[in-house]
């Protein structure tokens, strides 16, 4: 068996209640397995967070991911950076909390 990079994906979310659970299915569900998903919720003011805890609460898959919650909204970037900082991967996809 070939030994495939892993791929890390930074999710980044504020406010996305409407769109992060699809936003995580479309990741989980991709035929490329060595991944991991880093989800930076930007201080969302919505029920983002609590979507993404259900989510993964219901999640049978053995992928790693881990959920930041930022303390205050530190926009885009600074939020990509803090994901950037916990991710493991050789490559680095970022991704917006409303993408598919």
């Amino acid at each position: 068996m070939f030994n495939l990079p892993k791929l890390s994906f930074i999710v980044i979310s504020h406010n996305f209640e409407r769109y992060i659970r699809q936003c995580l299915e479309s990741i989980v569900n991709q035929t490329y397995q060595n991944i991991e998903i880093i989800i930076v919720d930007d201080f969302s003011e919505d029920k983002t967070a609590k979507v993404i805890e259900n989510y993964l609460g219901s999640l049978t898959t053995k992928i790693n991911i881990k959920l930041i919650k930022n303390e205050k909204n530190l926009g885009q970037l600074n939020s990509f950076l803090i994901g950037l900082e916990k991710a493991e991967g050789q490559f680095v996809a970022q991704i917006d909390g409303d993408d598919v």
